[in-house]
């Protein structure tokens, strides 16, 4: 008998019908996760405080709408989008993980083709940007609409944080002025908390494409992610160091 992969070659198919036929198997009740609430709105005195990876999230959630497609590169930027919460229906793609790195940005350009009435709000990490954020460009010569939210946060941000390392060093660009490279669009810079909720309502309200960079400090992670990592480091035994 073959189940998925695994073969097992002493059991009969008729056999384990009969025995299926009889057993009395108690459902587990498994009790239900709380689902956090909807996001709070900024308040005044912290718009001027350095922007946090959990305040990304936050921030999207209160702009999202059923008008907009927010696509995830892997990193941060997919793990930090699980835990978006909002009254709205927002749609939402994302490659499998550590599958598809540079997945993001190609993927707004078909979002942005695919369909006119829904606004692309690509998230995507510097590292990742870095493999195919030139396809801006193709965005700009189709005079397309997606919006680009860069994760700057110098490196690949959630390997360091499984196993640190030179090997997480890249290249340090000046992301808000790729703008300026492909000949089109707007590029800004945000790193509090009120920056970015200005720029992403600018970007909401403009044509074109739009690049927001974000200025995350190097240990600001996620909550999805600084688990996920922890569960990581003890499978493979080690530190973060």
């Amino acid at each position: 008998m073959n189940v998925q992969y695994h073969r097992y070659d002493s059991i009969q198919f008729r056999e384990f019908l009969e025995e299926l036929a009889t057993a009395r198997v108690t459902p587990k009740r498994f009790k239900q996760s709380r689902v956090d609430g909807l996001p709070v709105p900024l308040k005044k005195r912290e718009r001027s405080e350095p922007l946090a990876m959990a305040d990304v999230f936050r921030i999207l959630s209160l702009r999202l709408d059923e008008r907009c497609c927010l696509i995830a590169d892997i990193g941060d930027a997919i793990f930090g989008a699980v835990g978006i919460r909002s009254a709205r229906q927002p749609q939402f793609i994302a490659p499998a993980y550590y599958m598809s790195m540079g997945f993001a940005v190609p993927a707004g350009i078909g979002v942005a083709l695919a369909s006119e009435k829904l606004r692309p709000h690509v998230l995507v990490g510097d590292g990742a940007f870095q493999m195919t954020g030139v396809e801006i460009s193709t965005a700009v010569r189709l005079r397309l609409n997606p919006i680009f939210i860069i994760l700057n946060n110098d490196g690949y941000g959630t390997m360091r944080q499984i196993r640190n390392g030179s090997f997480n060093t890249i290249t340090r660009w000046n992301y808000a002025r790729i703008c300026d490279l492909v000949g089109g669009g707007t590029g800004v810079i945000a790193s509090t908390k009120g920056e970015f909720d200005s720029a992403l309502v600018r970007a909401q309200k403009s044509n074109g494409v739009f690049v927001i960079e974000l200025k995350i400090p190097r240990d600001q992670v996620s909550k999805q992610l600084a688990q996920i990592a922890s569960e990581v480091r003890k499978v493979r035994g080690t530190n973060n160091s």
